[in-house]
């Protein structure tokens, strides 16, 4: 009896500590906006505004952002570009293996003060985009979801070679496990 009541504790213990509190997890970046993991399990910027619809505005999968008072910018790896919402006999396996080999990157600028999200960009769209908008140059992708991400889980969303054009290497935070 004695064994079956400290293995419940245990066990409770164990589940308690186990269950992830993405409220702890994220950042959160203004009174509306804050990153928060989707439903399989890849990282999004989640808008927590009480008014609005869509509760999300990048989903997919952020691989690295940056913020200040004014904007947010993200570089995100799109789920619904690579992989078909469509296919449901496609197995979350090889979903996952079909977005590892994707080289899709698609990138974000939410001006917070107004609630304006613009993208999806590529790579010349966001660079033209940053400049239309007066986003800081100082303000760069320069915070890595991986620590968030990886616990434990898969390596597969290129964290390890990121682009040097776009994401600011030598200041990056949160990415400790990735080998330049």
């Amino acid at each position: 009896m004695k064994f079956l009541k400290k293995f419940n504790i245990s066990f409770l213990f164990l589940l308690l500590i186990s269950c992830k509190n993405s409220d702890d997890t994220f950042p959160v970046f203004s009174k509306h906006y804050k990153l928060d993991y989707t439903g399989q399990g890849e990282i999004m910027i989640k808008n927590i505004s009480p008014n609005t619809k869509r509760g999300w505005e990048v989903y997919g999968h952020v691989l690295f952002y940056g913020y200040n008072s004014d904007f947010i910018i993200a570089q995100q790896k799109p789920r619904d570009k690579i992989v078909s919402p469509f296919n449901l006999s496609q197995k979350l396996d090889e979903q996952n293996l079909k977005i590892q080999k994707s080289d899709i990157l698609q990138y974000w600028i939410i001006k917070i003060h107004n609630d304006s999200v613009f993208g999806p960009f590529d790579k010349t769209e966001y660079f033209i985009t940053r400049k239309k908008l007066n986003v800081p140059d100082n303000l760069k992708l320069d915070n890595s979801t991986l620590s968030s991400y990886v616990i434990g889980q898969r390596y597969d969303i290129q964290y390890e070679s990121p682009d040097r054009d776009v994401v600011d290497i030598e200041n990056l935070k949160n990415n400790k496990t990735a080998i330049w």
